[in-house]
C-alpha cells in the first residue's frame, strides 16, 4: 500500500506538468521589448542617432553651451 501512495505522489508532479496548457499567439498583440530592439538596430534609428551625434559634436566645437536651471 505504501508503494502505491508513493507512486501516486511520484506521478502528480509529471500529470501536472503534462497538462499545462500551451502557450497561444493573440492576434492583435505585440512584444514591447522585440519593438524596441527592431528600432534600436534599424537604420532609421542609425540616421538619427548619427545626426544627433553631429549636431553635438557641432555644438562642443562652438562652445555652444545650455546653462543647468537651479534646482532651487
Amino acid at each position: 500500500m505504501k508503494l502505491l501512495d508513493l507512486a501516486v505522489i511520484a506521478l502528480i508532479p509529471a500529470l501536472a506538468v503534462a497538462q499545462a496548457p500551451a502557450q497561444t499567439v493573440r492576434v492583435g498583440t505585440f512584444h514591447k521589448a522585440s519593438l524596441v530592439v527592431a528600432l534600436y538596430r534599424s537604420p532609421l534609428w542609425a540616421t538619427t542617432l548619427l545626426n544627433k551625434k553631429m549636431e553635438m559634436a557641432r555644438a562642443k566645437d562652438l562652445n555652444d553651451t545650455i546653462p543647468r536651471r537651479s534646482r532651487n
